[in-house]
């Protein structure tokens, strides 16, 4: 049976080292806390981040829950050094994902899937 804290960490990590892999990041943070937060910096426009965040209370054996929203870098730093934890400096959300919006359940925590989903929208971000 799976485990889906340790499903969805493996996957924001996985992400993480694919993108750096084929050269589109070499910059990536993953937070294991209440939730599982990947931040993933983009060569192509290093002033924005992207804020995937994982449920584990939400997910099952068979499905993982994520949310998604591009970030701008700068204001997600000052937010932090304002005392703001990861996964709530919402002041420097650009663009929540509208495919993400109410949150997307991955079957079998497919990160083809996951991919597919937010590629659809870095595509929109122009990275």
């Amino acid at each position: 049976m799976k485990n889906p804290r340790e499903e969805l960490l493996a996957m924001l990590e996985t992400l993480g080292h694919n993108w750096r892999v084929m050269g589109r990041t070499d910059r990536y943070e993953i937070v294991n806390a209440h939730d599982v937060h990947g931040y993933y910096r983009f060569d192509a426009d290093a002033s924005k981040i992207l804020h995937v965040q994982a449920y584990p209370g939400m997910s099952t054996p068979q499905a993982g829950r994520f949310f998604a929203r591009m970030m701008d870098y700068r204001g997600m730093l000052q937010e932090r050094l304002g005392g703001v934890s990861p996964g709530n400096e919402h002041r420097a959300v650009i663009t929540p994902f509208p495919n993400f919006h109410a949150g997307v359940e991955v079957q079998n925590y497919s990160l083809e899937k996951l991919e597919e989903l937010l590629e659809e929208n870095l595509a929109e971000e122009g990275i």
